[in-house]
């Protein structure tokens, strides 16, 4: 059993005691408190209005800011009640308008003291040739911090045909969050190498959400198939700069005006082949003293074997200037298909999911394919060489050269995928059947399976790829893949 002697009082944690073991502990409180208002209003079942109010204080929060009032509002309006209606009533089952408005506040991308600041004990420097043991502040407390807050428009239409068989939704959002919750870039001079948090820019996202679908339920072959899906338009609206980059050794970039976490890479152009085609590589430049025009090689330092790199701004030199934006972390639109049937004592269902317009950066594939160390590589690489003429894959260099650039199109890929979430069977045991077992009141037997397979052009283990903080979205670092389950089993009850 681990134990410690001589902690100080309200500090209690194994490893703040004087007289300890090798242990660690720690310790983390977190408190909320919401107060929540609502008023209904229905008349006659046509026209509906309700009114939130929420009052929400979170310990996560600056000491100046905790609590936040977050309102919103919603209107309907079922124009199949009114009476100018009754002549379409024979084909249109329920029609409704809908518009509502409100607030959330936010604060997932927080840990319980992102507010404060710690001291750091494991520190020290040299003084006259001798260490002296030392601590310092890491980051600096922001008592300001508040909720982020997101302010959505909504407008939609619901719909039902022929006796409820054809369906449908149809809604426009615009979502605007202001204050995001971000972590601020830290100069060296602040003396501190922990980023704080801070509420910083805003950001727009509209799009349409749609679902159509049809059933049938009054035939013994019962089924219904539905459709959805989600377009996004995302923007940056404001920052404290230009632009802001993020990911793997800023590969992402989110510049005002445009969508958050674009890919800001170097073009590629095929390997080098030749010491002809290295030497071919120019480009025409203008001495600014002198004002001569000159014939400058590109990439100075490369060989047969690597990469060519496009010199966009035509200056002679492969560097930031030359990096463009490329494609979008961020999906432009997200889509599934559901169908479900029932025949007798059968079910089935099978749902599929996808996405399109992204583009991910593959940091497996990079680490796996760099070749500037001794490590792991992909088990199919085939480097270039002189026998081996590739184009798609460059020589191998011990240390650091231009084949080793993280921030290249050669490990960004297409994000688009379908897959198939869930497929299952069942199979309902008739009655008669159980009335013979005497002690069975129903059973049903079923199999199936979650994630049995993906459609998509991405080499790694799944485009599908969450987390990263906003500047840094479509990183795939090694994230663990949806896992494939597949079940099978018989539910009774007596």
């Amino acid at each position: 059993m681990a134990s410690a002697r001589n902690l100080t009082p309200g500090y209690w944690v194994l490893d703040q005691g004087t007289e300890t073991p090798n242990v660690e502990g720690s310790k983390n409180t977190q408190t909320m408190a919401s107060w929540l208002g609502r008023i209904n209003y229905d008349y006659d079942g046509r026209y509906l209005v309700q009114f939130n109010i929420c009052r929400d204080g979170s310990s996560r929060f600056g000491t100046n800011y905790r609590y936040g009032t977050f309102p919103s509002a919603s209107v309907g309006w079922r124009i199949s009640e009114e009476n100018f209606f009754e002549t379409a009533r024979s084909w249109v089952d329920d029609l409704k308008l809908r518009a509502s408005y409100g607030v959330l506040g936010d604060q997932q991308a927080l840990d319980n003291y992102a507010y404060d600041t710690y001291i750091s004990t494991g520190e020290g420097g040299i003084f006259g040739g001798n260490y002296y043991p030392g601590k310092i502040q890491k980051g600096r407390a922001n008592p300001d911090l508040k909720w982020e807050t997101k302010r959505t428009l909504n407008l939609g239409i619901d719909f039902s045909l022929f006796e409820q068989r054809f369906y449908g939704t149809a809604e426009y959002y615009n979502s605007i969050s202001k204050d995001l919750l971000v972590q601020a870039e830290m100069a060296w001079v602040e003396g501190t190498d922990e980023s704080s948090w801070t509420n910083l820019g805003k950001v727009s996202n509209r799009g349409l959400d749609l679902t159509l679908g049809y059933r049938e339920n009054k035939r013994e072959f019962k089924y219904d198939i539905s459709f959805n899906m989600s377009t996004l338009r995302n923007r940056l609206l404001a920052l404290d700069k230009e632009y802001r980059t993020g990911g793997e050794n800023g590969i992402n970039r989110s510049e005002v005006g445009r969508s958050m976490s674009e890919f800001w890479v170097l073009r590629t152009d095929g390997i080098f082949q030749s010491w002809d085609e290295v030497n071919a590589h120019k480009a025409m430049v203008t001495d600014p003293e002198t004002g001569e025009t000159y014939e400058k090689l590109i990439q100075p330092n490369a060989a047969p074997g690597d990469i060519r790199y496009k010199d966009l701004n035509g200056d002679g030199t492969i560097d930031h200037d030359d990096r463009e934006v490329i494609g979008k972390a961020i999906p432009t639109l997200e889509f599934g298909l559901n169908f479900s049937a029932e025949y007798k004592n059968f079910d089935f269902n099978i749902f599929f999911a996808g996405v399109t317009g992204n583009k991910i950066y593959n940091g497996t594939k990079y680490r796996l394919e760099v070749m500037n160390e001794p490590s792991n590589f992909s088990k199919n690489l085939s480097p270039w060489s002189p026998e081996n003429p590739s184009n798609t894959t460059p020589r191998p260099y011990l240390g650091a050269n231009d084949n080793t650039l993280v921030y290249s199109y050669r490990w960004i890929e297409d994000g688009k995928y379908i897959r198939l979430k869930n497929i299952q069977v069942e199979y309902t045991l008739p009655r008669p059947t159980l009335a013979k077992l005497g002690f069975v009141q129903s059973a049903r037997v079923y199999v199936g399976a979650q994630n049995l397979f993906t459609i998509t052009g991405y080499s790694g283990l799944s485009p599908e790829i969450s987390g990263g903080n906003i500047f840094g979205k479509g990183n795939d670092t090694g994230h663990y893949p949806p896992v494939r389950t597949i079940t099978a089993g018989i539910q009774m009850s007596f």
